[in-house]
């Protein structure tokens, strides 16, 4: 019954993941350009003024499904792998039903250098399926 329930959590972590970005931008292939550095056109969100200015800012612009381990090891910024991770774990947190505005520093920690080491481990995975696998193995990340 576990192994069910937590290949039913795969399967809404890697489709929240799969779909989470902090970007608009359509991209197909392997996302190795260098992002844009501008800002989001979206309308303001009132928890931002709650928060320090750009730390849940993503520059990068492409999605994080189509963003391969590579890109996130060798081309993103360690802010950029740090937001993206943030995207992931709350989309998956918030999937599963764990009812917070965002998971805490240290477990945004923790999970970007688990995406980092299961992306090491397999480096064409894209991201998403990176953090859908590691969410689902993890049990500190469901918490």
């Amino acid at each position: 019954m576990r192994r069910i329930a937590a290949a039913g959590v795969a399967g809404i972590a890697l489709f929240a993941l799969a779909a989470c970005s902090s970007s608009d931008a359509a991209s197909s292939g392997d996302a190795t350009a260098a992002p844009i550095a501008s800002a989001s056109s979206a309308a303001p969100d009132p928890m931002d003024e709650a928060l320090p200015e750009g730390k849940y800012t993503q520059t990068w612009k492409a999605r994080y499904d189509v963003t391969s381990c590579h890109a996130y090891q060798q081309v993103m910024t360690p802010h950029e792998r740090w937001v993206a991770a943030a995207d992931m774990l709350s989309a998956a947190r918030t999937g599963s039903g764990i009812d917070e505005v965002l998971p805490p520093d240290p477990l945004v920690d923790g999970f970007a250098e688990g995406i980092d080491m299961v992306c090491t481990a397999n480096p064409k995975f894209s991201i998403a399926l990176a953090a859908a696998g590691l969410y689902t193995d993890d049990p500190r990340f469901q918490q």
